[in-house]
């Protein structure tokens, strides 16, 4: 006899934002039983540690879901183990190397423009401005990103028009002298030629002027709007905010917070003494100028990238499960490494611990 439960976990993925994580593991396994399987479910494994469980079923069921969406989890999944080319889940090592000639052989010759499709939020974008600063320094070559309208209107103040990197909005109009490639087809190009990949500050660095100054900016919210899972994972709570703001406050600091919080908790911020910001109301620019100076503190978002990019040091926090990018971004040798200082859950959806050290580390 099927339970009232059990029909809730059907129609509803409410288990999945409980902190339990066996609870969401056991309905997260039950759901890719079902006919069609949402793909997205099977990503959500890997936010909770079920790498091998989603390898396992990939194999088994070669043909429930296209070659597109199992190429993307294998890949996923090579880099969670550290595979040091994980590339060879979607091609092979030879048709790497064509492509790896093809790309060389046009961009060597002077009638050809490299192009970069990129999509995404902010962070996706100046990740991939990271690599490709480290990437034309050494090749000296020009290209252009193109995005859409926000994003460039967002992003366009960043990059000097004597840059070899230009910014433009998409045109959708096909040009013979142009080859094309997405951020993930380029960093496999240079994966496959390079023996390491650097991820670089590029944004003017935020010299501070005022070292006693005790101003701090926060993020504490994902906003993206399709994998709500992910967001939910990465975001630390209203309550576990408060905490931490009561805390700040009794020394008297000055607050801005650049979280996307509802009118409600808003409004209670406000009586602690919280100054917001709206960062969508600006572009990048104005970000990194009113974080000049500041200790910040972000989860897995833009704010995070931005200090990275721009060889300003802040405090990262990162769920029990966190984003595959992050193993090798957080390398030393990186500008998220040597910028970003980690706090990381070590129970899942409890954000306790990391919060005591957090208040610890900044009120020491």
């Amino acid at each position: 006899m099927t339970t009232k439960l059990e029909i809730i976990m059907y129609y509803s993925h409410w288990p999945l934002f409980s902190n339990n994580i066996e609870m969401a593991k056991e309905y997260l396994i039950k759901s890719w039983h079902q006919n069609p399987v949402n793909n997205q479910l099977l990503h959500s494994g890997l936010s909770l540690g079920l790498s091998s469980e989603v390898e396992e079923w990939v194999k088994e069921n070669p043909f429930r879901i296209s070659e597109i969406e199992k190429d993307k989890l294998l890949f996923r999944i090579a880099r969670l183990r550290g595979d040091k080319k994980p590339y060879l889940q979607i091609v092979s090592e030879k048709e790497m190397e064509r492509a790896y000639i093809k790309y060389n052989n046009a961009l060597e010759n002077n009638k050809y423009k490299l192009q970069i499709i990129l999509n995404g939020g902010i962070g996706d974008h100046l990740q991939t401005l990271s690599l490709i600063s480290w990437w034309n320094d050494k090749y000296n070559r020009s290209l252009t990103i193109e995005t859409n309208k926000l994003r460039y209107k967002q992003l366009k103040s960043l990059i000097s028009k004597e840059s070899l990197i230009q910014l433009a909005i998409k045109q959708n109009k096909p040009d013979e002298r142009v080859v094309t490639c997405s951020p993930l087809d380029l960093e496999l190009l240079i994966l496959y030629g390079e023996k390491n990949i650097i991820y670089k500050e590029w944004l003017k660095p935020l010299n501070s002027s005022k070292m006693n100054k005790q101003d701090y900016v926060f993020c504490w919210r994902s906003n993206g709007e399709q994998d709500k899972f992910s967001c939910h994972t990465r975001s630390v709570p209203f309550e576990a905010v408060y905490i931490v703001y009561k805390e700040l406050f009794k020394g008297k600091n000055s607050i801005i917070d650049i979280t996307n919080w509802q009118p409600w908790e808003r409004r209670i911020f406000s009586k602690l003494g919280v100054t917001f910001y709206d960062p969508t109301q600006n572009d990048v620019r104005a970000l990194i100028e009113l974080i000049k100076d500041s200790r910040v503190v972000s989860i897995d978002t833009a704010l995070a990238h931005i200090c990275a990019s721009a060889g300003q040091e802040a405090t990262l926090l990162l769920p029990m499960f966190p984003d595959e990018r992050w193993q090798e971004l957080l390398l030393s040798h990186n500008c998220y490494g040597s910028n970003l200082n980690v706090i990381q859950q070590t129970n899942f959806g409890s954000w306790q611990e990391p919060i005591e050290k957090l208040i610890e580390r900044i009120t020491g």
